[in-house]
């Protein structure tokens, strides 16, 4: 996720198709920084017992299989 000045204070977003920035509020920031806290401990969670090389492995297959969905995707 890409916040403005690498902090929690803005979320980008779209309307009527220009990225825009808003401003979050205590509890917006209180959302996101819960929200990323359970999205790390469920990854941890899930990956807990696989070494990086093997997650290096994954991401690298993943990357040449999300390759090949885009040029198919563009050759349809």
């Amino acid at each position: 996720m890409y916040f403005k000045n690498s902090s929690l204070n803005y979320i980008p977003t779209t309307f009527g198709g220009e990225p825009k920035f808003i401003t979050l509020t205590d509890k917006g920031r209180a959302y996101l920084k819960e929200r990323n806290a359970i999205m790390t401990d469920i990854a941890q969670d899930i990956t807990n017992d696989l070494n990086s090389e093997d997650i290096e492995n994954v991401r690298q297959v993943l990357e040449v299989i999300n390759h090949r969905i885009k040029t198919y995707s563009n050759h349809k």
